[in-house]
C-alpha cells in the first residue's frame, strides 16, 4: 500500500510541474487560470484578539493584464458569511504577475457568536479566473476566563511570598509558537513547505485544581502552548482531509462507515478543543511531561511519556455516544483507524527518548522567569503515520 501511495503521489507532483512548466513559458496562457489562497502563520480567529491573517492569492499562470479580484467567505452551507473582513477587497494583481497579498480580520458580526465557526475564504469566478484550493479559517468566540476560588487565591498569594508570582501568567497571556515538520511520509510530506510556521495568539491559564500550598500546578484551558490551531490542521489532515487515503479505491471500508455514520465530512461544523493540566513550577523549573497511555488505541497497557494535551472534537462526541449505546459501526471503529477521537492520532508517543533515530528529537527543556514575566517551552510531539518527530518551541510573554 505504502508502494502504490508513494508512486500516486510521485506522479501527481509530476504532472503539477509540468503544468506550472507550461504557465512558466507560455505568458499568454489562455486556459483556466486557477487561484490558491494560503496563509502564513495560524488561520484561527478569535473574539476578543487583536489579530489578523497574512493570506495571498497565487495564481496558475501569470495574468496578460491588471486583473481585479473579489473575495467572499462562505460558511459550513455554502452560504456567504459576514463573519470576516479582507483588505483590500477587491485585490488586484498586476499585469504579468501571478500574486497578491491581503489581510483577512473579524467583522463587527462576529463579535457576537456563541459558538466556533468553519469557513472558507474563496473568490469569485471571473472570466478564466476560478478559485483551485480556499483557506479555511475558523472563528471562535472569546476564549472565557476562570475566575479564581477564594482558596485559589490564598495559595496565588501564598506562593508570591516564597518568590514565584504566577498572578501575570494567570488569565490570557500571549504565547508564539514555532512548529517544525520532519517527517518525509506522504501524509505531510506536501505541507512542509509550509514549515517552519509560527502562531501568535493566547492561552487562557488559570491554577489548576491539583495545585497544593507546596506545589503551583498550571493549567491552560484553551490554547495550550499555542498549538490548538495546528493540532486541528494535524487532525484533518490525518483523516477527512487525508484524500489518498480516505476517499477513492484505495479507501479503507472504515472511511466510508465512520463519515456516513455519524455524518463528518470535510465542511460538517465541528468544535475542536485542548486543554492540558498538570504544568508544576519548580522555581524556575517546569515539570509539564507526564505518563500516558494508549487507551484510545485500546492499549491501556502500554504507558510512554509526553506533554498530557486533552483533546475534544464534536464529531468524537457522535462516535463516542453510539459506541455507548451499542451500535455495532461504532464499536468496531471507535479505537481502530477510522475513528474520529483525536487522541487516536495525535500526541501518541514518548517524547523523553528518540524513538526513530533520525535527528529530529529534542530533549523537553523548559524554563520560567518570574522577573520578566516570560515561560519557555520546547519539546517533541508525533502523530500517526509519520517517521519522525513534530518540533515545537513556545515562549509565553505575561504583562
Amino acid at each position: 500500500m505504502s508502494n502504490i501511495k508513494s508512486m500516486i503521489s510521485s506522479a501527481l507532483v509530476a504532472l503539477a510541474i509540468v503544468a506550472c512548466s507550461k504557465d512558466d513559458n507560455n505568458s499568454s496562457y489562455s486556459g483556466k487560470n486557477h487561484a490558491y489562497i494560503t496563509s502564513q502563520g495560524t488561520t484561527t480567529l478569535s473574539v476578543g484578539e487583536e489579530k489578523q491573517i497574512e493570506a495571498k492569492i497565487g495564481l496558475s499562470a501569470a495574468v496578460n493584464d491588471a486583473t481585479t479580484i473579489k473575495l467572499k467567505a462562505i460558511d459550513a452551507k455554502g452560504n456567504t458569511s459576514d463573519l470576516l473582513t479582507f483588505t483590500p477587497n477587491p485585490v488586484t494583481i498586476a499585469k504579468g504577475a501571478r500574486e497578491v497579498s491581503f489581510t483577512i480580520a473579524l467583522s463587527a458580526a462576529a463579535q457576537s457568536i456563541e459558538s466556533e465557526q468553519q469557513l472558507k475564504v474563496t473568490i469569485e469566478s471571473s472570466g478564466n479566473l476560478e478559485p483551485n484550493t480556499d483557506l479555511s479559517v475558523s472563528v471562535k468566540p472569546a476564549a472565557a476566563l476562570v475566575e479564581l476560588t477564594e482558596a485559589q487565591k490564598a495559595l496565588v498569594k501564598a506562593y508570591q511570598a516564597k518568590g514565584m508570582n504566577i498572578l501575570p501568567f494567570l488569565g490570557k497571556v500571549k504565547v508564539k509558537t514555532m512548529v517544525t515538520l520532519n517527517s518525509t511520509e506522504d501524509l505531510l510530506v506536501k505541507y512542509k513547505n509550509q514549515f517552519p510556521k509560527t502562531y501568535d495568539g493566547y492561552t487562557v491559564i488559570t491554577l489548576s485544581e491539583k495545585a497544593t500550598a507546596d506545589q503551583p500546578v498550571l493549567k491552560m484551558t484553551s490554547n495550550p502552548m499555542g498549538l490548538t490551531d495546528f493540532f486541528q490542521f494535524l487532525m484533518r489532515k490525518e483523516t477527512i482531509e487525508n484524500d489518498d487515503v480516505w476517499y477513492g479505491e484505495n479507501a479503507g471500508p472504515n472511511y466510508t462507515t465512520v463519515m456516513k455514520l455519524i455524518s463528518w465530512t470535510k465542511t460538517s461544523t465541528e468544535t475542536f478543543g485542548v486543554t492540558l493540566d498538570g504544568i508544576e513550577l519548580n522555581g524556575n523549573r517546569i515539570n509539564y511531561v507526564h505518563e500516558l497511555d494508549k487507551s484510545a488505541k485500546d492499549d491501556a497497557d502500554t504507558k510512554y511519556k509526553a506533554v498530557p494535551f486533552q483533546f475534544t472534537y464534536t464529531a468524537w462526541d457522535r462516535l463516542l455516544k453510539l459506541a455507548k449505546a451499542g451500535d455495532a459501526d461504532a464499536l468496531g471503529i471507535y479505537q481502530a483507524d477510522g475513528t474520529s477521537n483525536p487522541a487516536y492520532y495525535l500526541n501518541i508517543d514518548d517524547i523523553t527518548k528518540d524513538e526513530y533515530q533520525k535527528g529530529a528529537w529534542k530533549a523537553p527543556t523548559s524554563s520560567i522567569d518570574y522577573t520578566k514575566k516570560t515561560m519557555q517551552f520546547e519539546f517533541s510531539t508525533y502523530a500517526e503515520g509519520l517517521d519522525d518527530y513534530i518540533n515545537v518551541k513556545v515562549e509565553y510573554t505575561a504583562e
